[in-house]
């Protein structure tokens, strides 16, 4: 319908339950990627969160996909997920 528009982008990560979001917004800050909000919910397993980012339009694949990897070696992600506004999604757990 709009071809030239880009979708917001999100991420989704996996956390120990307290991990500091100031650690992660520093990751994102550090890649240049323009961050809309962070959205926390507890997960499935007792001593997880989820995490969303909702980061802004028009980020190139390249800065996501820099940002995924910076974004494992914060301390207390365990996984850490991409998924376009439509529903695609990539996934790769920590390693």
């Amino acid at each position: 319908m709009f071809p030239n528009r880009k979708e917001a982008r999100r991420l989704r990560l996996v956390v120990e339950r307290g991990t500091p979001l100031a650690d992660l917004r520093e990751e994102v800050e550090a890649s240049e990627v323009p961050l809309e909000r962070i959205v926390v919910r507890p997960g499935s397993a007792e001593e997880e969160d989820d995490a969303e980012l909702v980061l802004g339009k028009g980020s190139r694949q390249e800065e996501l996909l820099s940002l995924m990897d910076g974004l494992r070696g914060v301390s207390g992600v365990r996984e850490v997920s991409s998924a376009l506004a439509n529903g695609s999604a990539e996934s790769k757990p920590k390693q």
